[in-house]
């Protein structure tokens, strides 16, 4: 079992992965070498820790001993995936309301490239998708969403899941999260991996006020009272299962939390949250706090 996190928004950094003439030396965070292990159990059985010392206190250090090449490339791999995604945990705007709701939350990564000064590439593809309802963008991020869920831990873990999205009203016409959530159960079934996805569909039969002008405790409270009485599911299966949901994006996470404590209250679970992109702010509609 993982770890927490260890702060509301990760990725890696301050790793090292150098090659010598008879072995390669990989330093990690020791969060990451957490999820190296979850998801690598065979390579991780071949590193060879190493005494830390200085600033490599920070990191575990190990040795991988040549020829190993399938397992240096299968490292870079990791380390080049998770210096994208965005790994979320709770912050301090909503840690009030909320505790162990959501097992795990991950973006594909964040929306705004502060060095490039631009949307980043998941970014423009999940504006193109949201607003412009444009097609080649929606199936991008279907791609890209069921390639990640098998580089997470949970994903290599488990074999029966629902995938499912925080419930619309039922009169909506577009809604992404509900694309995506379809999209992504039915390409990985294509796959005939070893998980096989459910669609958990839900909807609102009272039509939800206009969020985006709410605060987090207004958001909270809402969706308190819309969850009392006001959602309709429909699946093929009669027991709960864990629980993936499908979010277009993440800013302070008050509705994709509610939606997991919802799912936990019936009987699910586990439930772990995947997103398109992590907004910059960890406030709703507030002008302070950017990141804890």
């Amino acid at each position: 079992m993982l770890s927490r996190p260890p702060s509301s928004r990760n990725t890696l950094q301050g790793e090292s992965f150098e090659e010598f003439d008879d072995y390669y030396v990989l330093s990690l965070p020791h969060y990451y070498s957490e999820i190296l292990e979850e998801l690598e159990p065979g390579i991780f059985a071949k590193l060879t820790p190493l005494l830390n010392t200085g600033e490599s206190s920070f990191n575990n250090v190990f040795h991988l001993k040549k020829p190993a090449i399938d397992e240096a490339n299968r490292i870079q791999r990791f380390i080049k995936i998770h210096k994208r995604l965005v790994i979320i945990a709770i912050n301090k705007n909503i840690a009030k309301h909320f505790k162990n709701e959501l097992d795990s939350c991950t973006a594909l990564e964040y929306i705004f490239d502060f060095e490039k000064k631009e949307k980043t590439y998941y970014g423009k593809m999940f504006n193109k998708a949201k607003y412009n309802h444009h097609d080649p963008s929606i199936r991008g991020l279907i791609s890209a969403l069921s390639i990640i869920v098998k580089q997470l831990p949970y994903g290599s873990r488990l074999k029966n899941v629902f995938i499912s999205y925080v419930p619309p009203y039922s009169q909506k016409i577009f809604y992404l999260p509900r694309l995506l959530a379809h999209g992504v159960a039915a390409e990985i079934n294509r796959a005939q991996g070893q998980l096989n996805c459910h669609v958990l569909d839900t909807w609102l039969t009272t039509k939800k006020p206009e969020f985006k002008n709410l605060q987090i405790d207004e958001k909270y409270t809402q969706w308190e009272s819309l969850y009392k009485g006001s959602v309709m599911r429909k699946t093929d299966q009669r027991q709960w299962m864990p629980t993936i949901i499908i979010e277009d994006n993440y800013q302070s996470g008050t509705t994709l939390w509610s939606y997991a404590r919802y799912l936990k209250g019936l009987g699910c679970p586990e439930v772990h949250g995947l997103c398109c992109v992590k907004l910059m702010r960890d406030t709703d509609n507030q002008n302070h706090a950017l990141a804890d």
